[in-house]
């Protein structure tokens, strides 16, 4: 007999109640928000620390303390660096995975810039390899990753990466073993179905996850008991604790930035992107917000799965890609239609112009362009993983711009990218960004310690900018829209910035659209959300 559950709500709280077996429990829940931490961590005994993941959450959306998961993350590996840890226990145990975007980026904080992290294919052919991405952490530990059967989907993909590049022992129980791509299909009355139609496999060995799960090194089975749980006891954390000092030895430091802090990018870039007003409405997009603000200063991060993304990441170095902004709009945060708006700068108008002719992506064809705008212009319709997607590409000297529209197949909208793009070309026209300027970059960002590493424990953060133009706000008159700006002062050169507006803070708390990089450039890959199921 299953027990019932019926409950009464007081307008402050519910009350509950659980008649199982003719015995029955009253439970009186208080009505309210309640936060429960993405990630925890501590100093554990023998100079161990711990880092628990509860989920892979969107890498753009704040958590309960105004911080992204990433920022949190990196927060909490500085105080376990400063608290004296020697190793690193990274516990997904029960994480259902989520972003792979974030999955990757973090990653990124214990691989080199040459990891791959997954292979994901169709069943015509298409196949794209995975690259880590983020920024790697200067101080490197042992690692254990902990899971057990209800580790799945990113936690997956994150697990099997770390120990294929023999980064990391894995301990606890064998994984749950669902690792696909799926699409989202948006149903009548804000119903979904997600389907999976890309199977993914480890990147070193081919081996396949979904349907199998992955195997541990050192088994040790959930044998706690309530007094356990009341007591904090944990077998499992015990046994991956002491796995550290079997676990591989950390990789040396390799992880090159463009010499640009992330603050910097943004403030160069990020004032071209429109507001949610600027953006048009239609049939399908009916209610438009901002819903993603990110900015890459490394170029793995724009890189994204490709064919090749080693051979990817040497050519935008010699196109001299220096960084991305890329920013998000939709009116549902898990279906279609988006919007996306990337800035991209590059060294050289030579670079931004090899940049837009030579993209080197299988999974686009070239279409004519709904309008000719800059010195250069293309479009692009996405096909196999990136169905549904459509794009425009133009540059103005060293500057390339990308706005796409992502929608289900046979709905994308042309008139859409036009109007954004003229918003867009007209912001950069009003304050446009000087051959001058961004030469005067170059020789400081080759002088740079930040473009050869980053800061002892952590990746690079605005406060590397030290060697590079400094940042300052300015209460100057605005080149765009007639509202404040900041300046960004530079030897004999001042440029005037927008900050973001309160519509560009705002953050994203799901993935909505997932990023294939056509040369530096960010594109949308598919018009319907491809997620690890």
């Amino acid at each position: 007999q299953y027990p019932k559950l019926f409950g009464v709500a007081d307008g402050k709280a519910t009350l509950f109640g659980l008649d199982s077996a003719g015995q029955r429990l009253d439970l009186r829940l208080i009505n309210g928000p309640y936060d429960f931490p993405v990630l925890q961590s501590r100093l554990l005994a023998g100079k161990v620390g711990y880092m628990r993941l509860a989920q892979f959450v969107q890498s753009s959306a704040p958590l309960g303390n105004g911080l992204t998961v990433l920022d949190d993350l990196d927060r909490r590996l500085d105080e376990l660096d400063a608290a004296g840890a020697q190793g690193l226990v990274l516990d997904l145990r029960d994480n259902s995975g989520g972003s792979v975007a974030t999955a990757t980026e973090l990653l990124g904080r214990f691989l080199p810039e040459d990891a791959l992290t997954e292979i994901d294919f169709d069943e015509r052919g298409h196949e794209v390899t995975g690259l880590a991405s983020g920024q790697m952490r200067r101080l490197q530990h042992p690692l254990v990753v902990l899971v057990n059967g209800a580790s799945a989907s990113a936690s997956e993909t994150t697990a099997g990466a770390l120990h294929e590049e023999h980064r990391a022992l894995l301990v606890g129980t064998r994984t749950e073993g669902a690792l696909a791509g799926s699409l989202v299909l948006p149903l009548p009355q804000s119903a979904a179905m997600q389907v999976a139609v890309v199977e993914e496999v480890t990147a070193r060995t081919r081996t396949k996850i979904d349907g199998t799960g992955l195997p541990v090194d050192i088994e040790v089975a959930d044998t706690r008991s309530a007094a356990d749980y009341r007591a904090g006891a944990d077998p499992q954390l015990d046994a991956a604790a002491a796995a550290i000092a079997q676990a591989p030895p950390p990789p040396a430091f390799h992880s090159t930035t463009s010499g640009l802090s992330r603050e910097q990018v943004h403030l160069l870039l990020g004032r071209y992107a429109p507001a949610a007003g600027q953006i048009p409405t239609n049939d399908r997009l009916r209610v438009i917000r901002q819903i993603g603000l990110r900015d890459f200063n490394h170029v793995n991060e724009a890189i994204g799965d490709s064919r090749d993304p080693l051979a990817r990441q040497q050519m935008l170095r010699r196109r001299g890609w220096l960084g991305s902004d890329t920013q998000s709009y939709a009116a549902n945060l898990f279906l279609p239609p988006t919007v996306a708006v990337t800035t991209t700068l590059f060294a050289t108008p030579a670079g931004a112009a090899a940049a837009i002719a030579d993209p080197g992506e299988e999974t686009i064809r070239r279409v004519t362009p709904p309008l000719e705008v800059g010195d250069q212009t293309v479009a692009y319709t996405g096909i196999a993983f990136s169905s549904g997607s459509r794009e425009i590409i133009w540059r103005r000297g060293s500057v390339v711009f990308a706005v796409g529209y992502s929608d289900l197949p046979g709905y994308e909208r042309d008139d859409v990218l036009a109007a954004v793009a003229r918003v867009v070309d007209d912001a950069y026209q009003a304050a446009p960004l000087s051959e001058a300027t961004i030469a005067g970059l170059v020789p400081a960002l080759a002088a740079s310690p930040v473009a050869a590493a980053a800061t002892p424990s952590s990746p690079a953060t605005p406060a590397d900018s030290t060697a590079l133009p400094s940042l300052t706000q300015g209460a100057v008159p605005s080149a765009v829209g007639g509202s404040p700006i900041a300046a960004v002062v530079t030897p004999a050169l001042a440029l005037p910035l927008v900050p973001a507006t309160a519509a560009s803070k705002e953050q994203s708390h799901s993935g909505v659209y997932v990023a294939l990089a056509v040369v530096g450039l960010v594109v949308l890959a598919s018009g319907i959300l491809l997620l690890r199921r």
